[in-house]
């Protein structure tokens, strides 16, 4: 299995970057997104981003996100921050602000993929965000009205319906780059894994019997009332 960058260009790229993909490709002939999604998310915390068929049209890309590297959920004047092992940071702030920060806290290369979406937040704003940052007339924003929910995933499977393959790509953190060899290789285990994953399972293999968890299906994290409430 070939995995790119290889790791001479990584630690080249570990110098100026702290967070770095490396992806595989493999076939999807026998494979479908929901599939993919029962084998690698389960009724674990994941996000599926599938394409929507229009006339004659169709999406050529479908998402598939799993092993959370972070979720932020914010309020008017907080955000709660859940980490990689599930500890919780109360940020102060308003939600956009604290965004921001948190993005620019990382820094990435360009990926060489023809996808346009590889990494990143995957959830909703609230119609009601705009209240946190301008004043609307005649309007009180509640302080415990969940205003946005984003997940960030590690791993990001990348259905391509036209050419049929599965890109996995998996996200690597580099504190620093005398440890980018280690982190690359960790990096590469994971990817394998997910390959074997994929290959070895059945949907009527996975986790709960082939059947989604209850609100884990939409990328609004554990919390399904919230796709109610918006």
């Amino acid at each position: 299995m070939k995995i790119y960058p290889p790791l001479e260009e990584f630690s080249r790229l570990a110098a100026t970057h702290n967070l770095i993909p490396i992806y595989t490709e493999i076939s999807g002939d026998l494979e479908t997104p929901v599939s993919l999604y029962l084998k690698l998310v389960g009724g674990q915390t994941g996000f599926m981003l599938e394409s929507a068929e229009s006339g004659r049209n169709f999406g050529r890309y479908s998402f598939i996100g799993y092993r959370p590297l972070a979720e932020l959920a914010a309020r008017a004047e907080q955000t709660e921050l859940t980490g990689e092992q599930g500890e919780k940071t109360i940020i102060p702030g308003k939600p956009l602000d604290v965004l921001r920060r948190f993005l620019n806290a990382f820094k990435t290369p360009a990926f060489p993929a023809h996808a346009p979406f590889w990494g990143g937040g995957v959830g909703y704003f609230a119609y009601d965000l705009i209240a946190a940052s301008e004043r609307v007339r005649g309007y009180r924003l509640p302080p415990d009205h969940e205003l946005m929910r984003l997940l960030f995933c590690r791993l990001v499977v990348i259905f391509d319906h036209l050419k049929h393959t599965l890109q996995f790509v998996y996200l690597i953190s580099v504190p620093e780059p005398g440890r980018a060899q280690a982190a690359y290789e960790q990096g590469a285990d994971e990817l394998k894994v997910a390959v074997a994953t994929v290959a070895a399972k059945r949907p009527s293999e996975t986790e709960n019997g082939g059947q989604t968890v209850g609100g884990k299906f939409s990328p609004l994290g554990q919390d399904p009332a919230t796709a109610r409430r918006y």
